[in-house]
């Protein structure tokens, strides 16, 4: 029984029992305060890697569907890693590597978490991988260890490049254009052997539909662009309904230099939408945003 495997319940329990046993071997475990948050960095064979639930827990998220997703979109970098105490237990945590915290961070949408929390996600999206590089190299440096950085790029240059492979997941995930999604896939493989990735996660291209016209896409992307920025422009107040004064959504497309298209083809193109799919049009809503009564498209779906 000396060898079994703990499952934790919690990062207050991880913590806490990590602490009390004391790491030995190859695998070291690191704490780095953020905004009086406490983060996790767990080193094997000289690479970080990042417990995801703590990372969850603090934004206020629940467990299962993160995992979930994890399992799903990051399934050739996961890794469950073991960490042995004196006491002879093991400890185990799903975990990322630090270089691919970004693109885990970037699929939380802020306007779906509690509005509490909201600032908190977007902060942790802005902040929270760059604090633990920073912590990561300090760490490297003030022990005299050389830090093992592919093609011997510059610590700041890695940095920039880990953060494009995660911009250019981002997009890829919300892109449908066939042509488009190619281009970003070939940037993505480039960036993946400027940091010697032998096998870069890249997403089954079989979920990009052909159906839905360009404008239409880019409606939705500038859409979502839009309201994860703080625009409000669905009107809905049912969940998985969306509702749109495209005169309004259109204004705001401009007034935030937007590639959009005219209302009479957005009227045209939105009706052949099937993923968010198009209900019906000029349907008086009474808006979740101003309490007033608006005149909207309605679509079914959510807008991310």
């Amino acid at each position: 029984m000396a060898n079994s495997v703990v499952l934790l319940s919690s990062t207050t329990e991880f913590i806490k029992r990590i602490n009390e046993a004391g790491m030995i071997g190859d695998t070291n475990i690191y704490h780095v305060d953020f905004d009086s948050d406490n983060l996790i960095l767990i080193e094997q064979n000289d690479i970080p890697y990042v417990p995801i639930r703590p990372l969850a827990e603090n934004l206020g998220l629940s467990w299962s569907p993160q995992k979930e997703k994890i399992d799903t979109r990051f399934a050739n970098v996961v890794k469950s890693l073991k960490a042995q105490g004196s006491d002879g237990k093991r400890y185990e945590m799903v975990c990322l590597p630090l270089r691919k915290l970004p693109g885990w961070l970037y699929t939380i949408n802020p306007n779906k978490v509690k509005p509490e929390l909201k600032a908190k996600v977007e902060h942790y999206q802005e902040q929270c991988d760059e604090a633990l590089w920073q912590y990561w190299t300090t760490k490297h440096h003030r022990e005299g260890q050389p830090l093992k950085i592919p093609n011997n790029l510059p610590p700041k240059d890695y940095a920039h490049y880990v953060m494009l492979e995660a911009n250019l997941l981002y997009k890829l995930e919300k892109i449908q254009s066939k042509f488009n999604r190619k281009r970003l896939r070939d940037r993505v493989l480039q960036v993946s052997a400027i940091l010697d990735e032998e096998n870069p996660f890249l997403p089954d291209d079989d979920i990009a539909p052909e159906s839905a016209p360009l404008e239409a896409q880019l409606f939705w992307a500038n859409l979502a662009g839009l309201e994860r920025s703080g625009v409000r422009l669905d009107h809905s107040p049912i969940h998985n309904l969306i509702a749109l004064d495209l005169h309004q959504v259109q204004k705001e497309f401009i007034n935030n230099n937007c590639v959009v298209a005219s209302v009479d083809t957005l009227r045209k193109v939105l009706r052949q939408c099937d993923s968010p799919k198009f209900l019906a049009k000029n349907k008086a809503v009474i808006s979740q945003i101003n309490g007033k009564v608006v005149r909207c498209w309605i679509f079914e779906g959510n807008i991310d």
